[in-house]
């Protein structure tokens, strides 16, 4: 004979309802039941209210630039934004803008700018500060759709010839933002037509620029050619897309259930034994009266069989 299968012997504990014994055992369950969450509820992480995810963002220019030319006695302003350059009182002559978008991998996400910009100059140009509007998505936990801004500041006191801005384009956030579906597009308008184009002052408009909760810059750095009084000015940028965006985003609810169970049930399932075996403790050693069943078979007299 070959053995297969076994069936073990179950010792059962029953109560009425109204029994001390059930009681206990109703209580000694609810908490192990509902001390898990608790426990782990006072842990860290588990209720997620921030999280950050990493992307490599959008990024397109828009074809719009402010460039604000500072002398010791004038503010010039060149721009290719009609409805703007249609009230520049002092524009700048002569202003020729390049700029060649470039897709490195060949996976449809621009990686890098190259731009250059130049512009007659009548006078000493000291300061240059230049504005460059872009449209910049998000596609990933964060769904958002935005008109930003990033502006260089270039300066020497004897003159500016030339710069060279070597940088980066990087999101800012105030706040995480709510995960979903739905693409955020709170800030999908530029700056410039919130203010009606009225206000062209530079400080002014990064002011109004830097209220919004998720904004748009550039971390780079510069190097000028100091000429004094020079013909023409130019800057020459090459600002980076990073592959690696830090977002900081606010989970969703199945998003936290879907860590938050992994928690519950990791301090669960050891309480829950522990508990069993307090319970089967207490109806052994009838600390409770209960009454005992087991799964014996009922032996049956034997009839034999003509």
């Amino acid at each position: 004979m070959v053995y297969l299968i076994g069936e073990e012997y179950q010792r059962n504990y029953v109560a009425r309802k109204t029994s001390l014994a059930f009681i206990f055992c109703f209580v000694i369950y609810a908490i192990a039941i509902v001390l898990p969450f608790f426990l782990a509820f006072s842990t860290d992480n588990f209720w997620i209210k921030a999280s950050t995810a990493y992307e490599q963002p959008t990024v397109n220019y828009r074809n719009e630039y402010l460039l604000y030319a500072y002398s010791d006695n004038n503010v010039y302003i060149g721009t290719s934004i009609k409805d703007v350059a249609e009230i520049v009182e002092n524009p700048l002559p002569n202003v020729i803008m390049k700029s060649l978008a470039i897709d490195g991998n060949n996976d449809n996400l621009i990686d890098s700018f190259k731009q250059t910009i130049s512009f007659a100059a009548s006078e000493t140009i000291k300061s240059v500060k230049l504005v460059l509007f872009f449209d910049y998505g998000l596609r990933g936990s964060v769904k958002a759709q935005m008109v930003g801004l990033v502006s260089i500041d270039v300066s020497s006191p004897t003159g500016i010839s030339k710069a060279f801005v070597q940088g980066e384009i990087q999101l800012k956030q105030r706040s995480a933002i709510l995960s979903g579906s739905i693409v955020r597009n709170l800030y999908n308008t530029s700056v410039l037509s919130e203010n009606d184009f009225v206000n062209l002052n530079f400080i002014d408009m990064m002011e109004s620029y830097r209220t919004r909760n998720e904004t748009i810059f550039a971390a780079y750095t510069a190097d000028v050619i100091h000429g004094g009084r020079a013909d023409t000015v130019e800057l020459v940028l090459n600002l980076d897309v990073p592959t690696n965006q830090p977002v900081q985003y606010i989970p969703s609810l199945l998003e936290n259930i879907k860590f938050a169970w992994i928690q519950y049930l990791s301090i669960f399932i050891p309480i829950i034994l522990i508990a069993r075996e307090i319970i089967r403790f207490s109806y052994r050693y009838k600390i409770f009266p209960t009454i005992e069943r087991n799964n014996l078979p009922v032996l049956l007299e034997k009839h034999k069989l003509d």
